[in-house]
């Protein structure tokens, strides 16, 4: 009889440990223990899409004077930056007869004009830029034409506008083939920014836009208010000689508020607002997650247990993720929700947001 009694206690306790152990690993228990977590309400924020342009600032007007045939620089009466006013001489010039003089004058100008190209503007092996392109048409042009031409006696040439002296490309004694400019006139009054914007970006500009330009050489902080002007109906690689960038389009911005401080080829940043949603819903990263098939979801508190939504995300934001569908604004939305099972029991806290 004691033997009976003592396996039956034996047998009870095994009964009893099975029991603790089926209770300890059971899904039973694993949704009824209670996890404390932290929560966010969605926050309802105003979303501004911007696209952002780089470029530099050019001036509108610019006016290049050229000699009208071959001639040699008698006086210069100017300097680059000088202010000059309409019908102010610039040069003094005596026309040249000799072919040789003409034709010297030519290919030193073409020289200097290539020498002067910036390399990025050449955008392949196999094209010239148009710049480039200019200069040899206007080589070809030059040397055949007659550079005797009709003046006989020495003559000034005069800004034809009330500006700046940007360039002045000859020296005194030097002779000029009228091929290439002598002088460039600038009107500083009203300035202009071309800028640059990715194919993939193009679309979601279009001429009238408000947008805000920043210069950086007058201040970082300041903006000034601007227009998309223009935007030239193809794009362009971008790139040096040796090596291809990516197609970007020109753009052409107007400035409402003309600073007498900004000058020609600034580096200036425009930022173009392309689309705005008031009162959209946005949660931080940490509270959204992917499953197995890369859906996205995340953890809401339902009557006390974690209720798994999948959702539609859309802008996201340095602040967060934009949500589209999924939630509403009044669900307790719970952080890291990978670490977290559907249908779990839980005690939200609720985070509060930073001032």
């Amino acid at each position: 009889m004691e033997e009976i009694a003592i396996k039956s206690i034996f047998t009870v306790l095994l009964c009893a440990a099975l029991i603790v152990c089926m209770y300890c690993f059971s899904p039973y228990r694993e949704n009824n223990q209670v996890l404390s977590v932290s929560a966010v309400l969605p926050e309802n924020m105003t979303i501004t899409d911007y696209v952002i342009l780089r470029g530099t600032t050019a001036e509108l007007s610019r006016v290049n004077l050229y000699s009208g045939g071959a001639a040699v620089v008698e006086d210069i009466y100017v300097h680059p930056g000088d202010s000059v006013s309409k019908g102010q001489p610039v040069l003094k010039l005596s026309p040249v007869r000799s072919a040789a003089d003409s034709e010297g004058a030519l290919y030193r100008e073409i020289q200097q004009a290539v020498s002067n190209l910036d390399p990025s503007a050449i955008s392949s092996g196999d094209e010239l830029s148009g710049e480039l392109a200019a200069i040899v048409s206007s080589a070809v042009q030059g040397l055949s034409t007659d550079s005797s031409g009709d003046i006989q006696q020495p003559y000034t040439l005069t800004s034809p506008i009330d500006g700046t002296v940007m360039t002045i490309s000859c020296s005194e004694g030097q002779s000029v083939s009228g091929v290439l400019p002598c002088v460039s006139v600038s009107d500083l009054s009203t300035m202009q920014v071309k800028a640059q914007i990715a194919e993939d970006s193009v679309s979601k500009i279009s001429e009238g836009m408000p947008c805000t330009v920043t210069v950086e050489a007058l201040s970082g902080s300041e903006t000034i208010d601007g227009t998309i002007e223009s935007i030239l109906p193809y794009g362009r690689q971008t790139g040096t000689f040796m090596q291809s960038g990516e197609i970007k389009t020109d753009v052409y911005v107007t400035l409402s508020n003309q600073d007498h401080a900004l000058l020609p080829g600034y580096s200036a940043q425009v930022k173009v607002a392309v689309d705005k949603k008031n009162n959209a819903l946005v949660v931080p990263y940490s509270c959204v997650a992917q499953d197995e098939t890369q859906q996205e979801y995340v953890m809401v508190a339902q009557s006390g247990r974690a209720v798994k939504h999948y959702i539609t995300t859309g802008y996201e934001l340095d602040e967060g993720v934009e949500v589209l569908s999924g939630i509403t604004a009044d669900q307790l939305v719970l952080s890291h929700p990978e670490q977290i099972r559907h249908g779990q029991q839980i005690v939200a806290s609720v985070e509060e947001s930073e001032p």
